[in-house]
């Protein structure tokens, strides 16, 4: 709901409010979302998504002829490629021995970042995490992106979580220098940064990017695409989509069990052929 408002005061009122909602014709959406997608496509595919909920509601509250239509349809969204970068399994282990060799230097953000591959929860979510959302088998984040939400807790993260509680001594989680604040942006992501590098993981790998690895992994382990959305709170298929990169190594393994299939097939067809022509000729 945070997001969508944003969406609605920054992009979509300035641009369609001064319009009536039973007049809006295709063009005008059309015209919106190519003037915005030129400069953010991906604010404006996610507003296609609001407008089309909103002129659904509009319509079925009759504020707008059902005749009319929604006007945002045939508005075909912006394609756009996976997101962020893959840390596959080498990129996790040269991470986890930089992330042991600095638990004392900074435990707050070594911390951080295991909870974030851990949980697949956003940056943000996890630096601003209070003790009142950490129950003993999920999160209860209060203002997470979509709005509120729950995320359950493995065994992994349940002991981390544990570990720092018998230390806990404020509101937040992962407290600041001031031990009133919360951990700040620029501490976390400087940290990642300097992490990432010592862990010789590609250079634009993002902090963003534990979260892409949580539904990578889950994906590569054998979870279907729908149970790593959920993992992650995405409410659309297409949304994990774009975060299910696969290794290598594990296409590698899937184009050999393909293969493997259809040499089974393969003789299986040929030994029936066999069989076929000796009883034909009988």
């Amino acid at each position: 709901m945070k997001a969508t408002l944003s969406y609605l005061d920054s992009a979509i009122l300035p641009a369609l409010g001064h319009l009536r909602v039973g007049s809006v014709v295709r063009a005008d959406i059309a015209r919106f979302f190519h003037e915005y997608g030129r400069r953010k496509p991906g604010g404006a595919n996610r507003s296609h998504d609001i407008l089309r909920n909103m002129f659904d509601w509009a319509s079925a509250w009759g504020h707008r002829p059902e005749a009319a239509g929604n006007p945002r349809k045939g508005i075909v969204r912006y394609r756009r490629p996976p997101r962020g970068q893959l840390l596959g399994a080498d990129d996790l282990a040269r991470l986890g021995a930089v992330l042991r060799q600095r638990e004392d230097e900074n435990p707050a953000c070594v911390a951080a970042v295991r909870l974030l591959l851990l949980t697949g929860c956003r940056p943000g979510e996890i630096r601003c995490l209070r003790w009142c959302e950490v129950k003993p088998d999920r999160l209860t984040l209060i203002d997470a992106k979509t709005g509120p939400r729950h995320v359950l807790l493995n065994e992994a993260a349940r002991e981390l979580l544990d570990g720092l509680a018998e230390t806990a001594s404020g509101e937040w989680v992962f407290p600041g220098k001031n031990r009133d604040e919360t951990l700040t942006k620029d501490d976390l992501y400087s940290f990642w940064i300097e992490a990432r590098d010592a862990a010789r993981i590609v250079a634009d790998a993002q902090l963003h990017d534990l979260r892409h690895a949580r539904a990578s992994h889950a994906v590569m382990n054998g979870e279907r695409l729908l149970v790593a959305g959920r993992l992650l709170g995405h409410r659309r298929a297409s949304t994990t989509d774009r975060y299910g990169h696969l290794d290598d190594v594990t296409l590698s393994q899937a184009a050999e069990r393909v293969a493997s299939s259809i040499v089974r097939k393969l003789h299986h067809s040929a030994d029936h052929a066999v069989e076929f022509s000796n009883n034909f000729k009988k």
